[in-house]
């Protein structure tokens, strides 16, 4: 884990049952980063960027939430839509 830290990495989640690590970077370290674990002989499992909102909407209107939800699914459904990202937070009442 400290080749990942002095690596630059924002964030570093343990798994210890599993004996894996995940950490979290800037789009434009990805490949640096990965690089250098490599070099220090880690496996690299899978590189995936994701996009992480900087604010969340809580949703707790039923009507809003189903019509949301709706458009989300609609969206999804499309043939050229690879993946759908949001900010929503459905709440938990």
């Amino acid at each position: 884990m400290d080749v990942a830290i002095d690596s630059g990495v924002e964030d570093i989640e343990e798994d210890q049952d599993n004996n894996l690590i995940e950490v979290t970077c800037e789009f434009s370290e990805l490949n640096t980063i990965s690089k250098k674990l490599m070099n220090q002989k880690y496996e690299v499992q899978q590189i995936e960027a994701t996009y992480i909102p900087t604010s969340i909407i809580e949703l707790k209107d039923k009507d809003t939430i189903e019509l949301v939800t709706k458009c989300l699914e609609d969206m999804e459904d499309l043939e050229d839509v690879v993946k759908v990202h949001s900010n929503v937070v459905i709440a938990q009442d």
